[in-house]
C-alpha cells in the first residue's frame, strides 16, 4: 500500500506535460542507446587486443612497466562530450575519411603530465593545481607522440574488424570546436594507464556511424582470430621454448640370442666404422651427424638434415 506522500508524488506536476490517458509513448528502435544494451563480444575483444599490445608499446617506449586497462564505455554526443571534459585535456581529432566522420583522442592532464615525467625519466612529478594552464611545447610533443602510439595499436587491433585509415591528427581548440560532425553520436571508451609512479586516463571516442556498420561482427566477436598478429606472435615466442628430448644413435647392430648370451664383462660389440650418427628428436630421426668431442663433453656435429623430416 502506498501512503498519501508517496500517491501525490507519483501525480504529474500542475502543468507538466504528462501523458494523457490511453496515449500511446514514442520510442525509436534505433537509438543508438540500443547498442550497449549487454555485452558486445567483439568490442570487448578489441579492446582486450588494444590493451596488452599498447602496454607493451608504452613500455618499449617509455623504458619502464606500464599497465594499461579498460574502463567503462558510454555514449555521448559530440558536443557534450567535449564540452564535459575535465580541464587540462588533450584532445586530438582524428578525421576517417572512408567513414568521412571524425574520432577523438583525449588524454586526461594527468596523463600528459605524468607521461613527460617518464619520457624525460623523471620518479614521478606533481600535477599542477591550475586547471587553466596551457600546455608547454615539450608537453605537446610528448602528447603528440602518445597519441601516434595509442592510433598505431588502435589501427592494428580493429584490423579484424575493418581497416581504419587515419588521416593527420589535429590538435582540437575545445573553445572553438564547432565543426560540421558536432552533432554525431560517440561510443566513448575510456583507458586507465598505470606508469609507475604516475598515472592517467585517456579517451577513445569512436563514431557510433561506424560501429553500428559493424554491429553483427560485434555482437559475435571476430572471425578470424588467425589475423591477429599479437597472438600469433606471443605463440611464435611460446613455440621457441617447447623443451624436446634428444639423443644420437650410432648403429642398429644384429646379433644372435646365442652371441647376447655369451657376451663376458668387456667383450666388445662390433659397430661398423662409418663416423656417422643419427640425432633422434623425440624419437624421430632429425639430423645425421659426426661423433666427437667438444670441450672434454662427448658431442656430435651436426652435417645434414635426414631426408624426408619436417
Amino acid at each position: 500500500m502506498l501512503s498519501e506522500e508517496e500517491l501525490e508524488a507519483l501525480q504529474p506536476a500542475p502543468g507538466s506535460s504528462g501523458t494523457a490517458q490511453g496515449e500511446c509513448l514514442s520510442y525509436d528502435f534505433r537509438d543508438p542507446a540500443r547498442i550497449l544494451n549487454g555485452r558486445l563480444p567483439g568490442m570487448d575483444s578489441v579492446n582486450e587486443s588494444f590493451t596488452q599490445a599498447l602496454e607493451e608499446r608504452l613500455q618499449r617506449f617509455l623504458r619502464r612497466a606500464v599497465v594499461v586497462q579498460s574502463g567503462e564505455t558510454a555514449l555521448s554526443r559530440q558536443s557534450d562530450y567535449l564540452n564535459a571534459l575535465p580541464m587540462p585535456a588533450s584532445v586530438q581529432s582524428v578525421p576517417l575519411p572512408r567513414q568521412e566522420s571524425l574520432l577523438f583522442i583525449t588524454l586526461e592532464g594527468a596523463l600528459v603530465y605524468s607521461g613527460v615525467d617518464a619520457y624525460f625519466g623523471g620518479a614521478g612529478a606533481q600535477m599542477p593545481a591550475d586547471p587553466e594552464r596551457e600546455f608547454s611545447a615539450s608537453e605537446r610533443r610528448v602528447t603528440n607522440l602518445l597519441t601516434q602510439q595509442i592510433l598505431a595499436e588502435l589501427q592494428t587491433a580493429w584490423a579484424s574488424m575493418c581497416s581504419l585509415e587515419f588521416a593527420s591528427p589535429q590538435a582540437l581548440n575545445l573553445s572553438a570546436s564547432a565543426n560540421a560532425h558536432e552533432e554525431q553520436i560517440l561510443v566513448v571508451t575510456k583507458f586507465k594507464v598505470d606508469l609507475q609512479p604516475g598515472s592517467g586516463e585517456f579517451h577513445v571516442a569512436l563514431p557510433y556511424a561506424l560501429l553500428d556498420l559493424l554491429r553483427p561482427l560485434l555482437n559475435t566477436g571476430p572471425r578470424n582470430h588467425e589475423s591477429n598478429q599479437q597472438w600469433i606472435s606471443k605463440l611464435h615466442k611460446q613455440a621457441w621454448q617447447i623443451v624436446v628430448d634428444t639423443h644420437s644413435l650410432f648403429q642398429d647392430v644384429e646379433i644372435t640370442v646365442g652371441e647376447l648370451m655369451a657376451l663376458q664383462p668387456g667383450d666388445f660389440i662390433p659397430i661398423p666404422d662409418e663416423n656417422r650418427v643419427t640425432v633422434m628428436v623425440d624419437e624421430l630421426p632429425l639430423y645425421e651427424a659426426e661423433p666427437g668431442n667438444s670441450n672434454g663433453l662427448a658431442a656430435a656435429k651436426i652435417l645434414s638434415r635426414v631426408q624426408g623430416s619436417h
